[in-house]
Order: structure tokens, then sequence, then C-alpha cells
């Protein structure tokens, strides 16, 4: 995809843990391109977060993470 130019986006519905792990990931909204929503997928599972917090007490959370796949500024 790379050497065709073509570039998208994946959006991403992303579990962190009460540790700021990342243990779910799921695509809500596909690039149009298996190989982008797979490499999004496997990237966000190597994140990691600050915990959310509620009270004070760390809890998990789903977060929306969109991936854009750009080729930039020549």
């Amino acid at each position: 995809l790379w050497d065709a130019e073509v570039e998208g986006e994946t959006v991403l519905r992303v579990r962190v843990t009460e540790e700021g792990a990342v243990d779910s990931v799921e695509v809500v909204e596909a690039s149009g391109y298996p190989a982008f929503d797979s490499a999004a997928a496997r990237g966000a599972r190597q994140l990691e977060y600050r915990p959310a917090r509620r009270g004070g007490k760390r809890i998990s959370v789903w977060a929306r993470v969109p991936v854009q796949f750009t080729r930039g500024q020549d």
C-alpha cells in the first residue's frame, strides 16, 4: 500500500485496564484495507496509557483511537 501511495484511517475501540495496559481492541470503523486495520490493531495492543480514575480509584475504560495512515509531505 505504501508503494501505491494509498492512505486511510482506521478507528479502534481500545479497552484500557486499571494498570494502563490494553487488553482488548476492536475495529469500529474499517479503513477499507485489511492490512491497515490489522496493523492498527497490532500497534494499539502495544500502547500504554495512564489509567483513568473515578473518585481517586483506577478504573478500566474503553477509548476511541483513530489511526491515520498517511505518506505525509515529500
